[in-house]
């Protein structure tokens, strides 16, 4: 459990800081592939939400967002 907590805390950081630092960038390339980085550690928070539920960590119910 604080395997998978941390492992998630890194990755949304990630996200923010990979987005912060390809705003700075002044070549599209180089902005993109930030973009790219980010998008990548997205999907490593959203595997780990899945992972969460099938391990039992998480209900179904808490997933939902509650409007």
């Amino acid at each position: 459990m604080y395997g998978l907590t941390s492992q998630f805390r890194r990755a949304a950081v990630s996200i923010a800081a990979n987005i912060a630092e390809g705003f700075k960038k002044r070549g599209k390339k180089d902005n993109g592939r930030f973009m790219n980085i980010s998008q990548g550690s997205l999907e490593e928070c959203r595997y780990y939400i899945i992972l969460s539920k099938d391990l039992g960590y998480l209900e179904e119910s808490e997933l939902i967002p509650k409007t």
